[in-house]
């Protein structure tokens, strides 16, 4: 995908610990996992989306979202 001269996309469906078993092989942390459904994201407004669902305090994108940092001190 990476030489490709056409844009491409590149869905991957992956549990939560599949993403944990890749992030400690790689040497990261995960420092956050939210779910879909779970509102987590601060609003400075309130936000009304074209289904009629609205967040007010909190908004969420509708799919699970992680972050990770790179370990600085990994297991060897």
């Amino acid at each position: 995908m990476v030489n490709e001269k056409e844009r491409a996309f590149h869905d991957q469906f992956m549990t939560n610990s599949q993403i944990e078993i890749w992030a400690n092989k790689l040497g990261y942390n995960i420092e956050l996992f939210e779910t879909g459904s779970k509102p987590f994201i601060p609003l400075r407004h309130s936000v009304a989306l074209d289904g009629g669902t609205e967040f007010e305090d909190l908004g969420s994108l509708g799919q699970g979202v992680c972050i990770l940092t790179k370990n600085t001190n990994p297991l060897k």
